[in-house]
């Protein structure tokens, strides 16, 4: 029924929504929004969408021989088990995942050398090569911001990185937006309350571990907030959700065992504690609930982890279960098939 034409509007949460198609796109993570339609004689509905994937998938990583893999292990009980489920076309690790239009993606990496290849996925077993970044790259976390998929910083061939990349086609095409400030690798890079962030990393060129944080709304000029973070930390993992971001481990003091929270990415205070220290594992909400899986780092030589860590609220988490094997850099998802 209704009056057409329709206008379509994103009351609560985070993501991009046509006003005139409905279109809906939102970050990969888990949430809750509440869409508004609205006719051409002024009536209106309201509805909640439920976003987050049905299975977890973990692809790829190191362990702790530095070996490289390929395996893509999935998990149908919230990470209590898990099973082999299919293999990259290649080795790597420190690469960047993230499930945009209904696939997964998997960015670059490395595996001795380094590469840039981005693959795609709709059920993890079989990969398409759909792209390649601009050069290779390993060291990122990327992004979904304002429709396209962000990569900034990272490392390759012996040297740290500041290029700032989008692509608007999934991965398959790639653009130089602008640098970061700085050279820097490590530093988490996600979307909050209309900006893009990039958290901590390693500025190896210049004062080590970071505790600063720079936001853009374009990536092409970025703003610096410094001294901000709880410690100079890079390799964290950070869950974005409506009250604000959550951080959990990393390399660097007091990062590794320790959980942090921002409303605002800027104001941070001691949320909760890991059980134990853990540096690049991943950090996501499923079901209700926070994990945090893997980890162990060549940086502090922590070793690799196969601990499947679960809390309700991030304060205290307890073993759920553990990966067929340890592994640290690998890419985390919760992620339906097609």
């Amino acid at each position: 029924g209704g009056v057409p034409p329709y206008r379509f509007g994103l009351i609560a949460g985070q993501g991009r929504l046509d006003a005139a198609t409905g279109e809906l796109l939102t970050p990969a993570f888990a949430q809750a929004l509440e869409v508004e339609v609205r006719d051409a004689a002024g009536a209106s509905g309201r509805a909640t969408v439920d976003v987050g994937g049905t299975y977890l998938y973990y692809v790829a990583g190191r362990d702790a021989s530095d070996t490289t893999h390929d395996q893509v292990w999935r998990s149908e009980d919230g990470g209590a088990t898990w099973q082999l489920h299919g293999t990259l076309p290649g080795t790597s690790y420190n690469g960047g995942l993230v499930v945009l239009d209904d696939a997964m993606v998997w960015m670059a990496g490395r595996p001795g050398g380094w590469r840039d290849e981005v693959w795609r996925s709709t059920d993890g077993v079989t990969w398409d090569l759909i792209g390649r970044l601009p050069s290779t790259r390993a060291s990122f976390y990327p992004a979904v911001f304002a429709g396209a998929l962000w990569v900034a910083g990272g490392y390759s061939d012996g040297v740290t990185r500041d290029q700032v990349w989008r692509s608007d086609d999934g991965g398959a095409t790639w653009s130089g937006v602008g640098t970061l400030p700085l050279t820097i690798h490590g530093g988490p890079l996600v979307p909050h309350a209309g900006r893009l962030w990039y958290l901590g990393g390693l500025d190896e060129g210049g004062t080590g571990y970071r505790d600063d944080v720079w936001w853009s709304t374009d990536g092409a000029s970025w703003t610096e907030v410094a001294d901000v973070l709880p410690g100079a930390c890079a390799y964290t993992s950070v869950h974005v959700d409506a009250d604000g971001l959550m951080l959990a481990g990393g390399s660097g003091s007091p990062c590794g065992k320790d959980v942090f929270r921002s409303a605002d990415a800027v104001a941070w205070r001691t949320w909760g504690t890991l059980e134990g220290a853990h540096s690049n594992g991943r950090l996501l909400r499923h079901r209700g609930e926070l994990l945090y899986v893997a980890g162990g780092a060549n940086l502090d030589g922590q070793p690799a982890s196969d601990l499947v860590l679960v809390s309700p609220d991030g304060v205290a988490f307890v073993e759920r279960g553990r990966l067929p094997a340890p592994r640290y850099g690998g890419g985390l998802v919760a992620f339906t098939p097609r």
